[in-house]
């Protein structure tokens, strides 16, 4: 089936090792990755003319953007006397600008950002503030040194303030790469630091914990390993496996690539989907129930039955959108209310960023493209409405904020705001769904005094 275009962004590099020269960098290794996993991919690079790019017209479905250099970013690859590979950094390819993007690129949903040598500034993450960036760290851990040697750096500090699904880097990248990990991972939904042969380590805003690394028995090459687990990682977080099992997955992947596996055989460490519907409501539900908000999981049920009540005969793309419609909140990296100014700006971008984050999934789980494009259009419009079938959705959200969360946001933001809310909610209600609420009783005292004030304010005219 088709799927959405994902972005690359980054050098790819000319790579000296033992005197040849080969194509390199982490933009290469993905989006070798991408493809191999079916992915259309868009890839944004400076590199000059030269046959070297001649492999990139054997990956389907990439289109390359190429910002024309003279020269490549160019490594050259040694060992040192403590047969540690070391790298030199001999040539320099310029900076990748968001600018540089092709117009119908700027609005991709999925990116991953790879910087080999700082070429990607971080004000890529602002910019395109409402693509899902997974980024490998390594290019923003990197100086310099005498004689061209690449050494560790201090990593920009903008990139702590960034918005970020996941990011990966590896423990030789840099000696604090623990603390480093520790600070993104308060606004990442995971930081993935990789250590050889070692377990992975994963760092959470909840926690750490470990995802052991399949044994390789004979190492054909490690150059590329970390670029085919960030790629990997990216593409079963987007498919919509959960924290754990997407590092599995990753793991599985880099590994056959260090046994000298094809991009194909690293794909195949993902498992296969089975019955679609069924892979994809799962998956939903298994992301609701990671909500910091308690109240999300039993939200999307409730918001299912209470469309089936408005529309006994809804399909199964507004099914799933009601079921999946705040699946943007179930996310630590969720956007957030302090981010903006105005109230139904923050719900549209949350509208907008669920819809995403479920085309992931219902493509993941191999739906049907006129399904995924419907469920997904429902979710980016279920909180203003705008046609029938969207109308239907957000009076079904509506409802059930009454009927679900209403208790649990009045002992959160207290009476004020939570009158407030109510007043915003009757605002976008149908004339349907305002008789419905009329003579709806809440069993929770607290949000039936909440519909108690709010009907009151209505009949004086306050509301």
């Amino acid at each position: 089936m088709p799927r959405e275009p994902l972005l690359v962004v980054g050098h790819l590099t000319c790579d000296r090792v033992d005197g040849s020269r080969r194509l390199g960098g982490a933009a290469w290794y993905a989006a070798r990755t991408l493809a191999a996993f079916g992915h259309p991919v868009r890839l944004l690079t400076a590199a000059p003319a030269d046959p070297l790019l001649d492999a990139l017209r054997r990956l389907p479905g990439l289109a390359l953007h190429r910002i024309d250099a003279g020269t490549f970013t160019t490594f050259r690859h040694g060992t040192g006397p403590d047969g540690r590979r070391h790298l030199v950094l001999e040539s320099l390819a310029p900076t990748l600008s968001p600018r540089d993007l092709p117009p119908t690129w700027r609005a991709s949903g999925w990116g991953l950002c790879l910087p080999v040598a700082s070429e990607c500034p971080v004000s890529w993450l602002a910019d395109l503030s409402e693509t899902e960036w997974v980024v490998g760290l390594q290019g923003w851990l990197r100086r310099t040194g005498a004689c061209g040697r690449v050494e560790p750096a201090d990593p920009p500090q903008a990139l702590f303030r960034a918005r970020l699904l996941a990011a990966t880097l590896s423990e030789e990248d840099h000696p604090d790469a623990e603390a480093i990990a520790r600070r993104l991972a308060a606004r990442a939904r995971l930081v993935a630091i990789t250590r050889g042969a070692a377990p992975v380590r994963v760092l959470t805003a909840r926690g750490a914990f470990e995802v052991p690394v399949p044994p390789v028995r004979h190492v054909h090459d490690t150059t590329g390993a970390g670029d085919v687990f960030t790629a990997a990682l990216m593409h079963a977080l987007r498919a919509g496996h959960l924290d754990e099992d997407a590092v599995r997955m990753a793991a599985e992947a880099a590994a056959r690539h260090v046994a000298g596996q094809g991009p194909a055989e690293a794909a195949a460490a993902l498992p296969g989907t089975g019955d679609a519907m069924a892979c994809a409501v799962a998956r939903v539900r298994a992301r609701l129930a990671l909500s910091e908000v308690p109240e999300d999981p039993r939200h999307g049920e409730n918001t299912v039955q209470w469309l089936l009540r408005l529309h006994p005969e809804a399909d199964e793309a507004l099914r799933l959108a009601a079921l999946a419609h705040d699946i943007d909140r179930a996310t630590p990296e969720r956007v957030r209310r302090e981010d903006f100014r105005d109230y139904d700006a923050f719900k549209a971008a949350h509208a907008r960023r669920g819809a995403r984050l479920l085309r992931g999934i219902l493509e993941g789980c191999g739906l049907e493209p006129a399904l995924v494009e419907e469920a997904c259009r429902l979710v980016a419009h279920h909180e203003a409405g705008g046609d029938p079938r969207a109308d239907i959705l957000r009076d079904a959200d509506s409802l059930s904020f009454y009927d679900t969360n209403l208790p649990l946001y009045l002992r959160r933001q207290g009476p004020e705001e939570a009158l407030r809310r109510a007043r915003w909610g009757w605002a976008r209600l149908s004339e349907r769904g305002r008789a419905l609420l009329r003579a709806f009783r809440p069993r929770d005292p607290g949000a039936q005094w909440v519909l108690e004030a709010l009907l009151a304010d209505l009949e004086g005219g306050r509301a």
